[in-house]
C-alpha cells in the first residue's frame, strides 16, 4: 500500500497500483499516475517532429516542447500513452480533440498545428504557450487578485463564445487546470478532448465527463446542454482563482456533484477567511454559479460586458463605497421604564387607576401579539416546508424535519386551526413519502451493496494476482475469477437506476469504477502472460544450455575431445543455417515460378516462364544436395507440365474447324464455335464477352480472351483426343481456376500444390493492386474487388489477403 497526493486537489489517499495501471485520485477523479512507459527522449523523432524536453503529463498522456522539422518552429506535441491505444473510449476522445481543435481559429484558444499516428503512437501538435497553467499558479502563489481574475475570465469566456457562435461547440471541462497564462497576460484554453457538439449536447448524454469541482448541476444530471453550462464552470474557476479554493469540496466525488445541485452559494469568507472579495464581484459569481442555467447570464455579450464594466470600475480609482447608514428608531432598553407618571397634578387614587388601566391594556395587547406572533410564526414555518418539497429532488428526511418544526409551533396556543389542519396533513404526507423513499434507499442500497462487496472481492482477487506475480507465483486464475466479479458486479448493477439524477450519477460512476477495473485486470493479465511466456521461453533456452553443457562435460574424455565436440556443434549449426538460408530461397523461388504459372498459363503463353525457371546449381556441400535435387526434381515437373499444357493449347488455338458446331456458355450466354484459327475463336454469332475488363460484342476474339472455364467442353475433348485428360488439373491451376482442380485432385500432394499456387498467385495480385493503388485508386479498388469475387471462398484468400495487407505496411 502506497500513500499517494494529488497534484489537483492536494488529497492524501493510500493505493495499490502496478506500473501498467492508470491511478485516479478518489476525490477529484483526476489521473494522478500513469502506467510506467517509456518517454520519448530528447533528439527523438515522431513524425516529422523532434523532441525537444518533456513539459509535462495529464490524465490523457505526456506533452512534450518540440520541433517541428519542416517548419523549424517550436511546438507543443501531446502524445496519447501506449495503453489508451487498447482503448476505443480513449482513441476516440484524443481524435475528437484533434478534430475539434483543428477548426478553432481564435487567439485564445491553443491551435492545432499537425496531428497524426506514427508507429502505433497517436499525436497532436499545437501552437507552444511558454507560461504555466492556473493550477500550478494557485498552487504556487495562492489565490489571485480580483483584476487580475476577470481579465483572464474575460479572454476564456471570448473563447467560449467564439466556439459556440461559430461552431455550436461545449468544451464541458472548463477548470484552471485548463487554462494556460503568459508573461503578457494572455489566457489560452486547452484541451477541447471532450468538447460537445450541439446536436449532440441537445441529447440526454448517457455518460458524465468533466471534472466534479467545476461541472453544472445541469452536467452532472446528465441533462441537455447548451452555452450556459460552460459559464457555470467558468464561474467555479473563477471562485477558485479569486478564493483560492473551489467553491464545493467533501471528501467524495459524487458528495461534490451533488453540492452543485442542492447545496446554497458558499460566500467566499465562507471558504476562505483571510480572502475579501468585493460585493459586486460576489454577486458575479452568484449569477454565474446559478443554479438553474434560466437565472445566468442570457448570453456571453451581457456576460462580458458585466465584467468590463466590473474592471472599468476597479480602474477609475479603487474607491471603496462606504454607504450612510440610516439609523432606524430604537425601542427603549429598559422595557416600559420609559413611560412617566406626574403624581404631583394627579391624586393617588388617580395614579392608582391609571397604572390599573395601563397594566389591563397591556394585557390586551400582550393577548393579541401573542396570537398573531404564533400564527405568523406556524404559517412561516408551514411554507418553509411547502417550498422545500416543491423541489423533486430534495432531502425528505430534511422536509420531515421542516414539517415536524411547523407542527411544533401549529400546536402552540392561540394558533389558527386551518393552519393545523394544513401542517398535519403536510406532516403526514412528507412522512409517508419519506417512508417509501426510505424502502426504496434500502433496495438500491442492498444492491449497491452486493455490488460493492462483488466489486470489492474482484479488486482482492486482483491484488492477490500481483503479489503472487511479484512473488514469482504467478496465478492467473485469481485474474479470471476477478474477471468473473467485474461481470456479477456490473450484471448487479445494469437494472439499477434511480429518478434522482445525484444517486443516478453515483451508480453510473459506480459502473465506471467497475469497468476501469475490468480494464486493468485485463491489461494485466495480458502482459503477465506475456512477460510469462517470455520468461518460459528464456528458462527453456538456459535450460537446454545447461543441458548441452552438462552433456558435453559429463561425456568429454579429454580436451581434444571436447574440442572435437565443439567442432562438431559448430558444424552442425552452421550446417542447419546453411540448410535453412538455402530452403527459404528455394522456397521463394518456387513462390514465383507458381505464380508466373498462373501469370502466363492464364494467358496461355509460357515462353515468358520458361526463361525464368532454371534448376538449382549443384550445392558444394553434400548436405545440401537433398534438398536442391528436390527442387530440382520438381522444377523438371513443372517444366513437363508447361510443356504438355503447351502443346494442348497450340492444338487447341490452331483446330481450324475441328471444334466447330461446338456449343459453350461465356456468362451464362449460350454460343456456338465456327472455327478456331490463328489463336482467334470465331463464333456462329456474336456474343457478349468481357475483354480488359470491359465488355464488348465480337464475333471473334483473341483465344486467351475467353476464359478456361468457358471452353471447358472444348479442352476435354482435346485431352481426350490426346490421352492427357490427367493433365485437365494442371490446366486448371495454370488459368486460375483452382477450386474446379482441387475437385479433381486425386491425393493430397496434388491438392497441397493446388493450394500453395493459389495462395502465392492471390497474394501477388493482391499486393499488386496495393503498389498502383496510389496510381488509380478506383481502377485498384475495383480490381481488389474483382480478386475478392472469384476467390473468396478458397481458404488460402484468407490468408493471402492478410499477409498482403502485413506485407505491404512494412
Amino acid at each position: 500500500m502506497t500513500n499517494y497526493s494529488c497534484p489537483h486537489c492536494e488529497a492524501e489517499f493510500d493505493a495499490v497500483v502496478s506500473k501498467e495501471e492508470i491511478l485516479f485520485c478518489p476525490h477529484c477523479n483526476e489521473a494522478v499516475a500513469l502506467p510506467d512507459e517509456e518517454e520519448l527522449s530528447a533528439g527523438s523523432k515522431l513524425g516529422g517532429f523532434e523532441i525537444l524536453s518533456l513539459v509535462g503529463k495529464g490524465g490523457m498522456g505526456c506533452v512534450y516542447l518540440a520541433k517541428q522539422i519542416s517548419m523549424h518552429r517550436e511546438v507543443a506535441l501531446k502524445v496519447l500513452p501506449k495503453i489508451f491505444t487498447q482503448d476505443k473510449t480513449a482513441v476516440d476522445q484524443f481524435l475528437n480533440e484533434v478534430k475539434t481543435s483543428g477548426r478553432m481559429e481564435h487567439p485564445n484558444i491553443v491551435t492545432a498545428i499537425d496531428a497524426g499516428e506514427a508507429d502505433g503512437v497517436y499525436f497532436l501538435a499545437m501552437t507552444y504557450v511558454k507560461g504555466e497553467d492556473l493550477e500550478s499558479r494557485i498552487n504556487r502563489i495562492g489565490p489571485l487578485p480580483e483584476k487580475t481574475a476577470l481579465k483572464y475570465t474575460l479572454q476564456i469566456a471570448d473563447a467560449l463564445n467564439y466556439a459556440w457562435e461559430k461552431h455550436k461547440l461545449l468544451h464541458r471541462d472548463i477548470k484552471p487546470g485548463n487554462v494556460m497564462v503568459n508573461e503578457d497576460g494572455g489566457a489560452y484554453l486547452l484541451d477541447m478532448g471532450i468538447a460537445l457538439n450541439i446536436g449532440d449536447a441537445s441529447k440526454n448524454q448517457d455518460h458524465v465527463e468533466g471534472s466534479p469541482f467545476y461541472m453544472s448541476p445541469e452536467q452532472s444530471r446528465g441533462e441537455p446542454l447548451d452555452w450556459r453550462s460552460d459559464l457555470y464552470s467558468l464561474g467555479a474557476s473563477l471562485y477558485h482563482l479569486i478564493v483560492g479554493k473551489p467553491p464545493y469540496d467533501a471528501p467524495d466525488i459524487m458528495r461534490i456533484v451533488e453540492m452543485h445541485t442542492d447545496s446554497p452559494f458558499p460566500e467566499p469568507k465562507s471558504r476562505n477567511p483571510d480572502i475579501e472579495v468585493s460585493k459586486r464581484t460576489t454577486a458575479l459569481l452568484q449569477k454565474m454559479m446559478a443554479k438553474t442555467p434560466d437565472e445566468r447570464f442570457s448570453s456571453w455579450k451581457n456576460f462580458q460586458k458585466e465584467v468590463n464594466n466590473l474592471l472599468k470600475t476597479e480602474t477609475k480609482g479603487q474607491k471603496s463605497i462606504t454607504s450612510k447608514l440610516k439609523k432606524s428608531p430604537q425601542l427603549p432598553s429598559g422595557g416600559y421604564s420609559g413611560v412617566k407618571f406626574d403624581y404631583k397634578k394627579k391624586s393617588s387614587f388617580m395614579s392608582f387607576l391609571s397604572i390599573g388601566l395601563f397594566i389591563i391594556s397591556l394585557s390586551a395587547g400582550a393577548f393579541f401579539f401573542i396570537k398573531f406572533l404564533n400564527n405568523k410564526q406556524a404559517e412561516d414555518a408551514l411554507k418553509r416546508a411547502e417550498l422545500f418539497i416543491e423541489n423533486p429532488e430534495c432531502d425528505y428526511s430534511r422536509a420531515l424535519d421542516l414539517f415536524s418544526e411547523a407542527k411544533l409551533r401549529s400546536d402552540k396556543i392561540l394558533v389558527e386551526e386551518e393552519t393545523r389542519r394544513k401542517t398535519n396533513a403536510g406532516y403526514e404526507k412528507c412522512k409517508q413519502i419519506q417512508e417509501k423513499k426510505i424502502k426504496e434507499k434500502e433496495i438500491l442500497n442492498t444492491a449497491l451493496k452486493k455490488a460493492a462487496e462483488t466489486y470489492g472481492e474482484a479488486n482482492n482477487l486482483y491484488k492477490e494476482g500481483v503479489t503472487l506475480y511479484n512473488a514469482k507465483k504467478p496465478d492467473h486464475s485469481k485474474y479470471e475469477k476477478a474477471l468473473k466479479k467485474c461481470k456479477e458486479a456490473s450484471a448487479i448493477l445494469s437494472p439499477v437506476s434511480s429518478d434522482s439524477p445525484n444517486i443516478q450519477g453515483q451508480i453510473i460512476a459506480f459502473a465506471d469504477r467497475i469497468s476501469k477495473l475490468e480494464k486493468s485486470i485485463e491489461f494485466r493479465r495480458t502482459e503477465e502472460k506475456r512477460k510469462e511466456e517470455e520468461r518460459k521461453r528464456a528458462e527453456a533456452a538456459r535450460n537446454a544450455a545447461a543441458v548441452a553443457a552438462e552433456t558435453a562435460k559429463s561425456n568429454a574424455v579429454s580436451m581434444e575431445e571436447n574440442k572435437k565436440k565443439e567442432e562438431q556443434q559448430k558444424e552442425l549449426q552452421q550446417q542447419q543455417e546453411d540448410l535453412s538460408v538455402l530452403r527459404k530461397s528455394l522456397e521463394l523461388k518456387k513462390d514465383r515460378i507458381r505464380t508466373n504459372f498462373v501469370v502466363y498459363g492464364r494467358e496461355r503463353k509460357f515462353s515468358g516462364l520458361k526463361r525464368l525457371i532454371a534448376p538449382e546449381d549443384a550445392p558444394g556441400k553434400a548436405y545440401l544436395k537433398g534438398d536442391t535435387d528436390a527442387f530440382n526434381g520438381w522444377i523438371s515437373d513443372v517444366v513437363a507440365k508447361i510443356n504438355a499444357i503447351e502443346k494442348i493449347w497450340d492444338s487447341i488455338s490452331n483446330s481450324s474447324k475441328h471444334f466447330a458446331g461446338t456449343k459453350i456458355k461465356i456468362e451464362d450466354q449460350d454460343a456456338e464455335i465456327l472455327k478456331i484459327e490463328k489463336s482467334e475463336i470465331f463464333f456462329k454469332a456474336p456474343v457478349s464477352i468481357k475483354i480488359d475488363g470491359k465488355k464488348a460484342i465480337v464475333s471473334k476474339t483473341a483465344f486467351e480472351n475467353v476464359e478456361t472455364r468457358f471452353i471447358f467442353p472444348i479442352l476435354k475433348k482435346a485431352l481426350d483426343e490426346a490421352g492427357k485428360d490427367k493433365l485437365l488439373i494442371d490446366i486448371l491451376t495454370s488459368s486460375g481456376e483452382f477450386a474446379a482442380a482441387n475437385k479433381l485432385a486425386s491425393n493430397e500432394d496434388q491438392k497441397k500444390e493446388i493450394s500453395e499456387t493459389a495462395y502465392s498467385y492471390i497474394k501477388f495480385c493482391i499486393r499488386k493492386e496495393y503498389s498502383e493503388y496510389k496510381i488509380d485508386r478506383k481502377a485498384s479498388a475495383k480490381r481488389l474487388e474483382e480478386i475478392k469475387e472469384k476467390y473468396e471462398s478458397l481458404p488460402e484468400y484468407s490468408k493471402a489477403l492478410e499477409d498482403a495487407k502485413a506485407e505491404n505496411k512494412k
